[in-house]
């Protein structure tokens, strides 16, 4: 078993799918009037696939761990080809996000499984490596693959971008087949939909995994939130270009990657609890300098910097430590871990809005530093030692004791 090349594949597929889920990004007005249409309404879309992602997640995660892991990430490359193709043969909005809602689904299946086949399939020694290279391909999707994409359709057409996401799919699904170690036989019993729930619930008797599972929601929260206004606190309250945005944007892509990178280091010299206290700290005070406090455009690229790294070490770190809690079905509890980071990421966005019409950026700033300070709590509380009467108690860091 090559481990590296499972790594790297692993790897592309979370790119692939990252870069559908950002790629209608780029192209929004230009969608809206190939389908008369609005961009606004055509950023609904987007909205609907995240949300199928994270409802169909929860059924697919239970169904990786019956079916196997690898089944149903060659399942999900099929889904995110036929998304890429779909999507470049729309016609209006409801041809849009009927083919949009498959790559919501594969974008989930595609991160949470991948995750999960890290778990089975790779030595324990080089797991949170793994972890962190997979956690690292979203920023390297929104740095490289979604620029890529703009290029096409300023030189071609916005839909010669989506047949490109159709052809890379369908390469990551014969990657798949090709490099990533054979499920086990299916079981003889049937799979029970009835049982999921009962799956669900005894993974959340364990008080750690649900604390960790309430940090990852609040961490998305605050992550995405605060990507979703950064744009418009630039241009609206600090009068910068676009063309400037796009520029810190392309430093917080940067610094998120090489967060993430840090955060397997970090994790050799201290506890991966330990690493997240400063690390949640710094994403809190820069959430709150960077909205709540007139400076110039130098220090706001430096806070830019600081919340990028640290959101970066800090999706990795929690991802890690929910993989190295769980105790079984790996598939079932890194697709929860998937629907409560898709689940923080809509309350972000949500209590975003809330945030700016209760008290303007001064307050959105505010609300997301005290979410990751909270984030960071339920962390360290669902990895507190625990203790017992037993003559040789086990206290219990990263990972269960």
């Amino acid at each position: 078993m090559n481990t590296r090349l499972i790594v790297i594949t692993l790897f592309f597929g979370a790119f692939v799918a990252n870069m559908n889920a950002f790629a209608l990004g780029p192209f929004l007005a230009l969608i809206a009037d190939d389908i008369d249409s609005t961009a606004p309404i055509v950023g609904q879309a987007v909205t609907a696939a995240l949300i199928a992602g994270a409802v169909f997640g929860l059924v697919l995660g239970p169904m990786g761990d019956h079916y196997g892991l690898r089944r149903l990430l060659f399942c999900a490359a099929l889904l995110a080809a036929a998304s890429g193709v779909g999507t470049s043969l729309v016609f209006d909005f409801w041809s849009l996000v009927l083919t949009r809602i498959p790559g919501g689904i594969a974008a989930g299946m595609i991160l949470g499984l991948g995750i999960s086949i890290i778990n089975t399939r790779i030595p324990e020694e080089e797991r949170r490596s793994a972890i962190a290279w997979v956690a690292s391909a979203g920023a390297l999707a929104a740095i490289f693959g979604v620029p890529l994409l703009a290029l096409i359709g300023d030189q071609l057409s916005w839909r010669a971008g989506f047949w490109l996401i159709g052809f890379l799919a369908l390469v990551l699904s014969i990657a798949y087949l090709r490099l990533v170690t054979p499920d086990p036989p299916v079981p003889d019993e049937q799979f029970q939909l009835s049982g999921i729930f009962g799956t669900y619930r005894e993974i959340l008797k364990d008080t750690r995994m649900t604390g960790l599972q309430i940090g990852n929601l609040l961490w998305s929260l605050v992550w995405i939130g605060t990507l979703t206004y950064f744009g418009a606190y630039l241009i609206q309250e600090m009068g910068v270009a676009v063309s400037t945005v796009g520029y810190l944007y392309m430093l917080g892509g940067a610094c998120f990657f090489l967060g993430t990178r840090a955060a397997v280091r970090l994790g050799e010299v201290w506890s991966l609890k330990s690493v997240m206290i400063p690390t949640g700290f710094i994403l809190g005070m820069a959430v709150m300098f960077i909205y709540s406090v007139s400076t110039t455009m130098a220090a706001v690229a430096i806070a830019v910097a600081l919340l990028a790294a640290a959101g970066g070490i800090g999706l990795p770190a929690i991802t890690i430590l929910i993989s190295e809690t769980a105790t079984g079905a790996h598939g079932t509890v890194m697709m929860l871990r998937q629907f409560t980071w898709g689940i923080g990421s809509a309350l972000g966005a949500a209590s975003g809005g809330v945030l700016l019409a209760l008290g303007g950026y001064t307050a959105l700033g505010a609300g997301f530093a005290v979410s990751a300070l909270l984030a960071v709590s339920s962390v360290l509380i669902a990895l507190r030692p625990v203790t017992d009467n037993r003559p040789h108690p086990a206290a219990s860091q990263d990972q269960p004791g």
